[in-house]
């Protein structure tokens, strides 16, 4: 009876056991910026490097918690939920009371134009005002290709980034399996790219800046692990960042501590 139950304590638990992954990604394109960027996973939390940046993030899906650290001046700023919502709110605020001296400037202006002159001018307004509908955020569609495509023996899902007819980027998704990672890895990496999307959308929207190119990956049914990024510019690679090594060591629980009790 004791055989049994650990071997069902075992098979219950196998999924989760050695949660640690590290995928570090290499830039091919351009060759005179070779930036690297690097994930660790340790059950629910995640800790972000970029070799173009002195801040380290760490994540924490249970806390749904993303801190940054400098690691120059040790400086720490921590954000959830509850701080978002009151940091859009405080940018709405801001942005809305900067357009209503040029909403009457530009009424002003209207006052004997004709219809249409006074529609445009109207449907201008409504994109200051509310750029949530109306910014350039909307015009972003994805496009999934029909074939999948290797990369570095890893198979993966690509789709294409638009904004109206015009190709910004090309994303390909490996699959948990393809890439040897187990679910609670993944529903953490997942959830840090879903916390980062909200994040910086709600915040450029809330300061009135939506030409931004992040992609909410669930919105547009697009499951897996990002294994390759390419940017375009003009129709031609700018940017080419490919998955260069998964390791499954473990990792120490020391390297999601936060360097210093100071905090922003």
């Amino acid at each position: 009876m004791k055989k049994c139950l650990f071997a069902i304590v075992l098979l219950y638990t196998g999924q989760y056991a050695y949660a640690d992954a590290t995928f570090k990604f290499n830039s091919l394109i351009p060759k005179n910026n070779q930036q690297s960027l690097a994930y660790y996973i340790k059950g629910k939390q995640l800790k972000y490097t970029d070799s173009s940046s002195t801040n380290n993030l760490i994540y924490n899906q249970k806390l749904q918690q993303l801190t940054t650290i400098d690691s120059q001046s040790g400086a720490i700023s921590t954000i959830n939920e509850k701080r978002l919502k009151q940091q859009v709110a405080q940018l709405n605020q801001q942005r809305l009371a900067r357009l209503r001296g040029v909403e009457e400037k530009i009424n002003e202006e209207l006052a004997n134009k004709t219809s249409l002159e006074k529609q445009t001018g109207a449907t201008l307004i409504a994109q200051l005002k509310y750029p949530e509908q109306y910014g350039e955020h909307t015009l972003l569609t994805i496009k999934p290709l029909d074939k999948t495509k290797t990369v570095n023996n890893i198979e993966c899902q690509s789709y294409q980034l638009f904004k109206k007819a015009r190709l910004l980027k090309e994303f390909c998704l490996a699959s948990r399996e393809a890439i040897g990672i187990n679910k609670l890895e993944y529903t953490t990496l997942r959830g840090f790219y879903t916390f980062g999307y909200n994040m910086q959308s709600k915040i450029m929207i809330a300061m009135g800046n939506t030409r931004f190119e992040i992609v909410d990956y669930d919105q547009h049914k697009m499951p897996g692990v990002v294994i390759e990024t390419i940017s375009y510019i003009d129709n031609k690679i700018a940017h080419h960042q490919v998955l260069a090594s998964v390791n499954k060591s473990p990792l120490s629980s020391s390297i999601f501590e936060l360097e210093t009790a100071n905090k922003k």
